[in-house]
């Protein structure tokens, strides 16, 4: 089980204050080279402090080892969306993936992953058929042990979503490509203590303007292991 709260305030724009806060549930089971895991997930996301989206789903995964430094990945997600003052936005979301993870370099210090996926989010409300779309994603990344103190890691990913009708306002399907880069380094000072710095960027480029952006973000964690 786990839970988590995040918070990110704008101290001039209130309006564009978010939160996300969840909590996951689930069970694992271990079979010689087989591993099968089911989890049940809630999630609420808040804009401007007041409830925007609702949550509730779950998540099935059959996990191979091929040999000692190979996997084999599949799953199955599934998640109820529900918006609580925008009804019309609900949906229902699927995805079917799988990836595969490998370890490189000496003694196996270079750990590298590769992953492809397909799914679907279909209006609940028939009279928005616009709101529908398919989706198709690949991510890969690795991590490189520098030395005992020190590792590199870096992922990307992108996904394309093409919209089932035409927009109702702008007379055509929309369409959306997502791309993500994400670089880091991690610093071990201390026997279960691991300082992270990472920067991340993210380009969403879609065929109605106003849905195109991109963000830079650059952070810093510290984090406490206890087992």
């Amino acid at each position: 089980g786990s839970a988590n709260i995040k918070q990110r305030n704008h101290s001039e724009q209130e309006a564009f204050n978010t939160g996300n806060t969840g909590v996951n549930l689930g069970v694992n089971l271990n079979s010689d080279d087989d591993n099968y895991l089911a989890i049940l997930q809630l999630q609420t996301i808040t804009l401007d402090n007041a409830q925007f989206r609702n949550s509730a789903g779950a998540t099935m995964q059959w996990q191979r080892s091929l040999n000692d430094s190979s996997r084999f990945t599949s799953y199955l997600q599934y998640s109820s969306l529900t918006y609580p003052d925008q009804e019309t936005l609900d949906a229902n979301r699927y995805v079917l993936g799988v990836a595969y993870a490998t370890t490189l370099g000496n003694k196996g210090s270079m750990p590298v992953y590769a992953g492809a996926y397909v799914g679907a989010e279909e209006e609940i409300d028939s009279t928005q058929p616009h709101l529908g779309y398919t989706l198709y994603g690949v991510r890969a990344g690795g991590e490189m042990k520098i030395n005992e103190r020190f590792t590199a890691f870096s992922s990307a990913s992108l996904e394309s979503r093409n919209h089932d009708t035409e927009d109702s306002l702008f007379l055509e399907k929309r369409s959306d490509t997502q791309a993500d880069i994400r670089i880091g380094v991690n610093y071990f000072p201390a026997k279960k203590w691991t300082v992270g710095t990472q920067l991340a960027y993210t380009n969403g480029d879609s065929n109605i303007v106003i849905n195109k952006y991109d963000r830079t973000q650059f952070s810093v964690s510290v984090r406490r292991d206890f087992n």
